[in-house]
């Protein structure tokens, strides 16, 4: 089974301006899913070449929602702590 985050679609293109970037903000890589980036993993699940033991399984795909981070830090923050120049 697949469990997908948020993605472009039409329900998401009428989201704009603080709505849009709060819903953002809140998934770990800071966009929203392309539809495209989907298949891929339907392709994993299917194939008894990739993933041939694989059964009774989900997979997220959500670029990290599931993971419902604590904002216990700053963008800027994480970046300092992990010596990595800050992109906003």
């Amino acid at each position: 089974m697949i469990i997908p985050g948020h993605y472009i679609t039409r329900l998401t293109a009428g989201l704009v301006g603080k709505p849009l970037e709060r819903l953002r903000g809140s998934i770990p890589m800071r966009r929203f899913g392309n539809p495209d980036e989907v298949g891929p993993a339907a392709i994993l699940l299917l194939s008894d070449r990739l993933s041939p033991y694989t059964t009774g399984t989900y997979l997220v795909i959500d670029g990290g929602l599931q993971l419902h981070p604590i904002p216990l830090f700053t963008d800027e923050e994480i970046y300092k702590l992990n010596d990595v120049p800050f992109q906003a």
